[in-house]
């Protein structure tokens, strides 16, 4: 729910945001929190499923690699567009 409430909040800032560089770090900040989504509905079902055996350290490390580089790729891409979309 968190990882949720994060996405719409950053997403609302986002929208509000007057300039390019405030709408770039608050859509970063949106990649960091729709990367989690998927493994927090992964966490809720299993722990409503009673399968809280699964929801280890040694289980989520590996599974927050995936996320993790879509993040720091994000942060790192000084250009917004895929390059198809840049003006030459």
């Amino acid at each position: 729910m968190r990882v949720s409430a994060l996405w719409a909040g950053a997403n609302a800032l986002e929208i509000a945001g007057n300039d390019l560089s405030t709408k770039l770090f608050w859509a970063n900040i949106q990649y960091l929190a729709f990367s989690l989504v998927p493994l927090t509905c992964l966490a809720m079902v299993l722990s409503f499923s009673g399968k809280d055996r699964f929801l280890t350290l040694r289980n989520a490390v590996p599974a927050l690699i995936v996320p993790f580089a879509t993040s720091v790729l994000v942060w790192l891409d000084p250009i917004p567009f895929p390059s198809g979309f840049r003006n030459r």
